[in-house]
């Protein structure tokens, strides 16, 4: 920061590495990836019995779908609006004024963790292997656990551009 005002930058000048907000984003983004793989699989282990596409992936039932997608929605509103209420807006853009940004992110997150678990699950499936990696073996591969991460970073690149 002081650089940047000593060449003359302005005053509004964000720095993505020490500001809050930016911090707070990463942390919604990664969170609401992770409550969507987790709630999904408490939801389907208690309540699921319907699978969506055994094709694709053997275990993932509509329940865990639904689950998961209620889990990460709720919690990553309650962080968001919290966080605006505070003064302290996620990734410094989403306020209180504009609170149905909060609600697409917030619903649209889970949604595209689940796309991108399936298209990771069929790509997988195409080419008949069980783990993308030797790391966490029996459990999909290091890249298993990042796939909706992956998809939840494009979709938030795509809304702020969007918003912006």
């Amino acid at each position: 920061y002081i650089y940047h005002e000593t060449i003359g930058a302005s005053t509004n000048y964000f720095n993505w590495y020490d500001n809050f907000e930016a911090s707070s984003l990463a942390v919604m983004i990664v969170a609401a990836s992770l409550l969507t793989d987790t709630g999904a699989y408490f939801f389907g282990i208690f309540f699921g019995h319907k699978k969506i596409n055994e094709r694709i992936s053997q275990k993932k039932t509509w329940a865990g779908f639904f689950g998961g997608i209620f889990t990460s929605a709720i919690c990553s509103m309650v962080f968001a609006f919290s966080l605006a209420a505070c003064g302290h807006p996620v990734g410094g853009i989403f306020t209180l004024d504009r609170w149905y940004h909060i609600v697409i992110l917030s619903l649209g997150l889970p949604f595209i963790a689940t796309l991108g678990d399936f298209v990771f699950s069929s790509i997988k499936r195409y080419y008949g292997i069980k783990d993308f990696g030797k790391i966490i073996p029996g459990h999909g591969g290091i890249l298993d656990r990042c796939d909706s991460l992956f998809f939840c970073l494009i979709f938030y690149v795509s809304m702020i551009g969007f918003i912006i």
